[in-house]
């Protein structure tokens, strides 16, 4: 007997940029409570993504002000349409999905400029003020910063978007 099973929405996507990234599929676990600067690119993940309530309570963490020397993360996110992620960002991009590409290609040669070794050519587009600002706040928050990728982006992209990551010394467990 053959078991078969199939998803629509699914994030081989994800796991294969992961496997290209480190030679090995793995499930990204977000500490989002270590987090200073959240980028999201098409990801729901306060949403419909994956972890969405272990997300929500790790975001929200670092949403409590409970002093005068409490700080709260800044969320940047690019979506093609509202959702919870979108609705609770701080700064938001709408970005048609066929776009999203080249938004984390201009990111990648944004943060290139800022020192981060990776591979990225130089990329203009209408988001270019808020993608610089993302990419300082990243680059600052280096260790407290991460970017997410949602499920519909290619393997490709995923790849680069672990790669920045991994640079980035992003709160992510595997």
């Amino acid at each position: 007997a053959k078991w078969a099973v199939y998803e629509s929405v699914n994030n081989e996507n994800l796991y294969d940029g992961i496997k290209k990234a480190f030679s090995k599929k793995l499930q990204p676990i977000y500490r989002l409570e270590n987090a200073q600067v959240i980028v999201s690119i098409g990801s729901d993940f306060l949403g419909i993504d994956d972890n969405n309530i272990y997300n929500t309570r790790k975001f929200a963490q670092n949403r409590n002000i409970v002093d005068e020397n409490s700080t709260m993360n800044r969320l940047y996110v690019a979506e093609n349409s509202i959702t919870p992620t979108g609705a609770s960002a701080d700064h938001r991009l709408n970005v048609a999905q066929h776009n999203l590409e080249q938004l984390l290609a201009e990111l990648a040669y944004e943060l290139k400029q800022l020192g981060l070794s990776v591979s990225a050519k130089k990329v203009k587009s209408p988001n270019n003020l808020w993608i610089k600002a993302a990419a300082e706040d990243l680059m600052l928050n280096r260790g407290e910063s991460i970017i997410i990728g949602g499920s519909q982006l290619s393997p490709e992209l995923h790849h680069l978007i672990a790669l920045i990551n991994y640079q980035l010394k992003a709160p992510i467990d595997y």
